[in-house]
Formats: structure tokens, sequence, C-alpha cells
């Protein structure tokens, strides 16, 4: 034990102040609380020599004070209870001021204190609801000082490494920090020493785990945390960064980028809106007002980069336009690959839904002052940011025509046989499965008994369940630009389509036209419609009833499969293409009139082929509809 805390210094007090020290240390609660009154009083008497009742509270710390297990839940305890002598010490220690805690204690005695301070801590908090009535103070105020101590004696090197060495103490102070974001009122000094805690300590799983159960638990509770810090420390998309906006956020950007969980994690993350407090944080960083932004903000595009990758990401990248993702990629100082990644891949493979193209679109032209400036145009970011210009340009002409309904709603009869046209008005809707429609009831029980009842009730079941489906207006959208796309790139379809049919022998094998979105730009792909890979069971299940109708349609009916981008991963959707019969049979006709094997680069028919395919094209027509 260090001199100082020895009780034998109160022999140096004057006769009244070292009665009152000594009745206080020797268990006296009437004497302790006067001596923590006069303490905590600015101008008392007792701050000529305050280091000399030190010791008091020092005594009153003692672990062999701590009631057993039993007792503890008992809830009844004596009016001089140790419990109360020894809160009453824990905030005396715990002044505000922190150069009144260096003047009751001396630096060198603090890693004397913690150990005894840390029990009684570890007590008041693990029995906290217990010591409900033995225990003055409120539960943000016992948080309060529990942290305020831990953050005085931090100031001492060597106690500071026992500090973050002890077990436990990172449930202490998250509990801490969680009360302060609640009590928002006087709170911002504390909430910065919890960041600069959080700041040096070391991300290791064991620590993390702490984190988590002074949270409370569960990732939602841990995630709704981070939420709140981040709206305390940047309330508005109009906050200025200052000096104390980045030590509020570096603690918990920290942990954002360091905490490597699962994917229910994220999900957590995402439920508590992390999504807009996040951005709105990138915002602020994104205004070069102090020293320190640009690294911070780079962390917040690796972490944003990070939270996206999940199913449905555009649905939540539409959040993040909202809240001003484009502004902060427009302001940030360098094309990191975070940023980079946003501008090549994550934005441009959304366009193909319409919520997230229509909102680019929007955000645009909130930012469009910003890209002409001179700063701009001379920054890292221009060059990939006029590609992605460019390339949503070409989404949008899309989007245009499907607002102003150059697409007609409509779709095509499910029975096979038919492939009657149907407008949105006329058709018929299975009443089990709600997916597949009909131009009559007669077509629908001849679908029925061709094969539909196999699949009937999974098909409904999965459409329900499974969260990779998309929402009606995406789907309607998805189906203009691969109409779109499909018609554009027809005469390469066609040439593929027939080297492919010249390469498999008979008929009966149903082809599939691939439209891939995966990479932004489509590119496409003919396969047999067996060879996909692995797919989700509810799209095999769709896949299996189309591929089937497409085997009985004489060939009018051909498949188109939509790779599309699923967070970090790939999704499918298939749309029935229908045409003429005899734009079917001039396509076979073509394959079988060249040398089985043909390829493609074949100089001496490929002129042939180029020129029949073009005949091929103006007897189709636009008669191709997608559904």
């Amino acid at each position: 034990m260090h001199p100082t805390l020895s009780l034998v210094n109160l022999a140096q007090l004057g006769p009244s102040d070292r009665e009152l020290a000594t009745s206080a240390a020797n268990g006296s609660l009437k004497s302790l609380r006067r001596v923590a009154e006069l303490v905590a009083t600015d101008h008392s008497p007792l701050h000529s020599r305050p280091d000399l009742f030190g010791p008091v509270f020092f005594a009153n710390l003692d672990p062999l004070g701590i009631p057993s297990p039993d007792q503890l839940k008992s809830n009844s305890f004596p009016v001089d209870s140790p419990i109360l002598r020894a809160v009453l010490s824990l905030k005396a220690l715990s002044l505000r001021n922190a150069g009144k805690t260096r003047l009751l204690l001396a630096p060198e005695s603090f890693k004397d204190v913690w150990p005894r301070a840390w029990r009684w801590i570890q007590v008041l908090d693990q029995y906290r609801e217990d010591l409900m009535d033995a225990n003055p103070l409120s539960e943000m105020d016992s948080y309060a000082t529990f942290f305020q101590i831990i953050s005085r004696l931090q100031d001492d090197k060597e106690t500071n490494d026992l500090i973050y060495a002890t077990p436990g103490v990172r449930v202490v102070v998250t509990r801490a920090w969680a009360l302060f974001l609640d009590n928002q009122s006087n709170s911002e000094a504390d909430l910065v020493g919890i960041c600069r805690f959080v700041a040096a300590d070391t991300l290791t799983s064991a620590n993390t785990a702490e984190i988590l159960v002074g949270a409370g638990r569960r990732d939602e509770d841990l995630a709704r945390l981070f939420v709140s810090h981040l709206h305390f420390a940047v309330p508005g998309p109009d906050h200025i960064a200052s000096g104390e906006t980045l030590v509020l956020l570096g603690g918990v950007i920290r942990l954002l980028k360091g905490i490597n969980r699962n994917e229910n994690w994220r999900n957590a993350l995402l439920s508590q809106g992390i999504i807009k407090s996040l951005v709105l944080t990138m915002v602020c960083l994104s205004v070069p007002s102090v020293d320190g932004t640009e690294d911070m903000l780079d962390d917040c595009f690796i972490i944003l980069v990070r939270i996206l990758a999940v199913a449905r990401q555009h649905q939540h990248l539409v959040d993040a336009l909202q809240a001003g993702l484009l502004h902060a990629i427009v302001l940030s100082r360098s094309a990191n690959p975070s940023v980079e990644s946003f501008l090549t891949s994550i934005l441009p493979r959304a366009t193909v839904y319409y919520s997230a193209l229509k909102q680019i679109d929007e955000e645009l032209e909130k930012v469009e002052d910003l890209t002409q400036t001179s700063r701009f145009r001379a920054s890292e970011v221009f060059q990939p940011w006029t590609k992605f210009v460019e390339f949503t340009g070409s989404r949008f002409v899309v989007m245009r025509r499907y607002d102003n309904g150059d697409w007609s709603s409509g779709s095509n009869c499910g029975n096979s046989a038919c492939g009657k046209w149907i407008t949105k008005r006329d058709r018929k809707r299975c009443t089990r499965c709600e997916t597949s429609l009909y131009c009559s009831v007669e077509c629908q029980r001849l679908d029925w008994q061709a094969g539909h009842r196999k699949v009937c009730g999974p098909l409904r079941s999965l459409f329900l369940k499974d969260p990779e489906l998309t929402s009606t207006r995406d789907r309607s959208f998805l189906t203009a630009l691969a109409h779109y796309d499909y018609l554009t790139l027809k005469a390469t379809l066609y040439v593929r389509r027939i080297s492919m049919m010249n390469h498999l022998p008979g008929r009966g094998w149903p082809l599939c036209t691939i439209l891939d979105y995966t990479k932004g730009a489509v590119t496409t792909n003919i396969v047999v419609a067996t060879s996909l890979g692995p797919v989700s069971q509810a799209f095999q299940t769709l896949w299996d009833e189309n591929a089937a109708r497409a085997s009985r349609s004489g060939g009018r009916m051909h498949l188109v499969g939509l790779r599309l981008p699923e967070g970090d991963g790939t999704r499918y959707w298939v749309l029935p293409m229908w045409s003429q019969t005899s734009v079917q049979d001039e396509i076979e006709d073509i394959a079988n009139s060249l040398p089985k094997g043909l390829s493609l680069g074949n100089s001496g028919y490929e002129p042939e082929l180029r020129r029949r395919v073009a005949a091929l094209l103006k007897q189709d027509g636009c008669d191709a509809k997608l559904i």
C-alpha cells in the first residue's frame, strides 16, 4: 500500500479535523458524510491539506466490508451499511474536477486504489437491482461515478494498464455509455471520456464481447448504442465537425470498423437505422472544417460498404442516398477503394432496381453544383464519377420510357399452348399461388393438367417467404429494362442462339438467354436451361415451372434469365419471352442449315449467318414480349 493511503497520516491534522476524519475512517456514516460534503465544497477548510483525507475514503473501500452474496440479495442492510459508506467514498473520489482527485490521492497511489474501487464497483454493478434501497445514487449517477473514477485513475500510466487488463471493466464502461446517451443533459464530457477510453483500448474478441454484454447482450442492443452515439455526435445534416466531434466519433467508428461480426450483426445495425446516422456522419466529415476528418471519412466508407453486403442491398442504398451519400462522395478528398467501389460497382449494380435508380436521379440533381467546381474536377473522384454519371444516363433513358408508360402493362397467358398477350385488366390469376396468369378459365384448367398443379402450392409459399423476391414496381422495371436490353442486343443474341442450337442435337432442350447485371452494365450469354448452377429454392421452383412451359410451347416461348446483384452475391429472376412461331422455325432452319459445330468466327459462314439474322429481325419486328 502506498504510504499516502495510511491512516497514520491523520495525525498531521488539527484536533477537530483529526477527530472527524478518524471517526469517518472507523465507520461513522455521519462523519463520512460530513467529510464528503467538505471535500465537495470548493472553499472548504479541508482544502489546505485535502491529501490527508484521502486515506478516509480508501479505508471505507476495504473489500472486507463487502457483504456475502446471500446478504447482498437480502435487500436488508443497517443504516451505517458498508455499502452506503463505499458509495459515498466512490462518489467523493469521482469528483468531476480532476484536480480534486489528484489532491485527495497522490497519482502514485492510484494503482493501490484501483483494486479496492473495482471490487466495490463490481458489487454495485452486479447486484444493482438488489441494492436499490442501499445505494442512494440513481442508476445514472452510479454509473457516472463508476466511469469518472475509472477515468480519473487512468491519469497514472501503471494504473491505466491495470484498468485495461481488468476483466469486466468494459461491461461497466459500456453500461455507463448507454446511460449517458439516454440522459444527454450533462453527459457530453463523460461521452468524450468514453470515446477516449474506447479509442485507446485493444480490440480483441474478449474485449468486444464485454462491450456487447454491457450494451445489453444482444446485437440489436449494441447496434442501438452505436447509432445513438453517432446521432449524438452528428445530430443533423448541417452539423459542422469540430475537434470535439472527432473525439466523439473516433471511438465508435473504431469499434464499427474493428468489430467483424456476421450477417446477423449487419442486420442488427440496419434494423437500428445505422445507414442514416452513418451517412450523416460522412457528410459532416466530408467538409474539411478541422484536421483529421479525411482518415475518419475513409473508415466510414469502409464501414458502409461492409454493412451493405446484405440481401436487399438496394433498399438500404436508397436510405443512404437520401441521407446524402452522393454529397459525401463528391466532397471526399480521394478516390480510396471504398469510394471507388461505390462509383464503379455498388451504385451501378443497384440501377437495375427502380427504387434505387429513381433516388440516384434525384440526388444527382442536388449535387450538380458541387460537381462543377474546379476543386472537384481536379480531385481523384472526378474520373470515376464521370464514368458513373455516363453509365446512369443510359439507365435513365429506360426509366424515362418506363415512367412514360412506353411498356404496356400486361403478360402472356400461362398456358404454353396459348401464350396470348393479355392486358392487366383482362388477365385471370391462379387463386391458389397468385403467380400464374391466364386469359381464360379454360387455359388455367389446361395448364393445371399440364403440370402447374405440381408447383402451385410450393410456388406461393416460396413467393411469400423468400427474401430474394423484389417489389412489384422493381420487378416491373426489371421487365422493362430486360425488354429494352434484349431488343437492343437481339441481333447478337440470335446469332449466339443459332450457334448454340447448331451445337446441340435434336429438339426439346429449352435454351435460356442470360442477361447478367451483376457488374452494372449488361452482359449476355446463351445457355441450356439446366446449366444455371446453384440457385435458391424459390427460383428453382419458378424456373422449373417456366422451363416446362417452354418445352410445351413449340418454340414460341424462350426463357430470359436475369442475373441480379444481391449484396455481395447474385440472385436470379426468370422472364418468359414469346415470339411468332415462324420466327422460331426460321431460327431452327438457319441452325440446321449450317455445318455442325460451326464456330462464330468462321469467316466463310459468318456473313451469310448475319445476313439471314438481319432478315429475321425485320420479320420479327418487336413482337417479342417479356412478362
